[in-house]
């Protein structure tokens, strides 16, 4: 596979267009990137330079069908080893990566999901203590994921997509909205499907993306895919017990 070189154009600033992007708050606060999450130059040699697997330690976080390729600044010698990889061999993910580590991105995450808004919610925590990680993701062979909530320790996820060209069928990301409950520590983490009242889809389009605030209610879904999907996944996570 031929890789490109990054152009000399500083793209580091402007890597996520936040200036495209809208919140949704009809469920649980969404911010929607449908006009292009990534800069356009870096979302193309993104594309062009997906990675091959066989470079990386992979995990599946448990999921079948779906394969990921871990990227964090602290964590075991799998994740040392796919950095060093993506640092030389994928420079375009290497950027986005250097992005999403950097407090540019947290100040900029944290706009969107005001420290109030985290409160309205029941967050509790210390916004010092959290690390952003990063995956490059494929799923194949059916891969469905159900409706949850991410674990406690999730404060903001994020997907972004590659297209829909090798998809066949499916593959959206769908949220829901929970009929009713007493309060936030009610809400279980796999709801019934028969209490989730109404559910939007979002399909995997080229450079579409999102970012969802973690909340006790915040249900959300990988819709059943035919086909080869392959995407990217950011999540900020607090590390303070």
């Amino acid at each position: 596979m031929k890789h490109t070189t990054l152009s000399t154009q500083n793209i580091y600033t402007t890597t996520i267009q936040w200036e495209k992007s809208t919140t949704d708050l009809d469920f649980f606060p969404v911010v929607l990137f449908n006009n292009g999450m990534i800069n356009e130059t870096l979302y193309k040699q993104l594309k062009q330079t997906f990675p091959n697997f066989n470079d990386f330690k992979i995990s599946n976080c448990g999921q079948k069908y779906r394969k990921n390729i871990e990227l964090r600044t602290r964590g075991n010698k799998n994740h040392i080893h796919n950095v060093k990889v993506v640092r030389s061999k994928y420079p375009a993910y290497y950027k986005l990566f250097q992005y999403i580590t950097s407090d540019d991105f947290k100040q900029a995450l944290l706009k969107q999901f005001t420290r109030e808004t985290m409160k309205h919610y029941g967050f509790k925590g210390d916004l010092k203590h959290c690390e952003a990680v990063m995956q490059i993701c494929e799923s194949t062979g059916g891969y469905e994921n159900p409706f949850h909530v991410d674990s406690r320790k999730r404060i903001v996820h994020g997907l972004l997509y590659f297209g829909k060209e090798n998809i066949q069928s499916g593959g959206e990301l769908c949220i829901a909205k929970h009929k009713h409950l007493n309060g936030f520590e009610t809400y279980p983490q796999y709801p019934q499907l028969d209490d989730l009242e109404q559910i939007k889809a979002f399909p995997p389009n080229d450079n579409f993306g999102l970012f969802v605030l973690s909340v006790p209610n915040s249900y959300h879904k990988g819709n059943i895919t035919v086909g080869t999907r392959q995407f990217i996944y950011i999540s900020l996570d607090y590390t303070g017990g």
